[in-house]
């Protein structure tokens, strides 16, 4: 399958994936012999295959095609990974960062209420029905719409089970919120305690 993605100028990925399965290709249909085929065998009677003309044209021209192996390490880990013009480069993920365990959801939530970013009413109304809190509310605001990024901190904060600390979204909505990196790996030790 064919991956695209766009990346930021810093080299990060904007989140903005598009695949054959929601961008489907332009394709064309053409008829190939069969390996082994006997010679008589008219074109008429070769198979007939889809073959690959040209990417679809609702993907922006500034989307990169990258490997399934890239998309799944940019999925795992977006900061830790740079886009150079041709290929993805890993950087080192910080050991204090690996040791930090996800967490549920559930467990977030009532960390961030004796820290003060919510109330406990907000606690049970994120974990219950999904409502974000006014804070997250406040911090979501002040991320970019463009990409659809404020958009997808959304949909995280509104529908994740479990929350990475070494998501992107981690760093930008804790440094929105107050939250320094040793901030952040205190309240993920905390909450993985509950």
């Amino acid at each position: 399958m064919r991956v695209y993605v766009i990346f930021g100028g810093d080299g990060l990925a904007t989140d903005r994936f598009f695949d054959e399965v929601s961008h489907p290709p332009v394709t064309e249909t053409v008829r190939v012999k069969p390996e082994g085929a006997a010679d008589d065998l008219t074109e008429s009677e070769w198979p007939q295959v889809e073959r690959f003309v040209r990417r679809n044209d609702a993907i922006p021209a500034e989307a990169v095609e990258i490997s399934e192996a890239d998309r799944a390490a940019i999925v795992s880990a977006p900061q830790f990974h740079r886009w150079g013009r041709t290929q993805l480069t890993a950087m080192a993920i910080p050991a204090s960062t690996l040791a930090v365990p996800p967490i549920a959801d559930r467990q977030f939530a009532r960390a961030l209420a004796p820290a003060g970013s919510i109330t406990e009413a907000e606690v049970e109304a994120w974990v219950g029905p999904g409502e974000i809190p006014a804070a997250m509310e406040a911090a979501l605001s002040l991320i970019p719409d463009a990409g659809g990024q404020r958009f997808g901190a959304r949909m995280m904060l509104r529908g994740a089970t479990t929350f990475e600390r070494c998501h992107p979204l981690t760093e930008q909505l804790g440094a929105l919120l107050g939250y320094d990196a040793a901030a952040l790996d205190a309240l993920w030790t905390r909450a993985a305690a509950l």
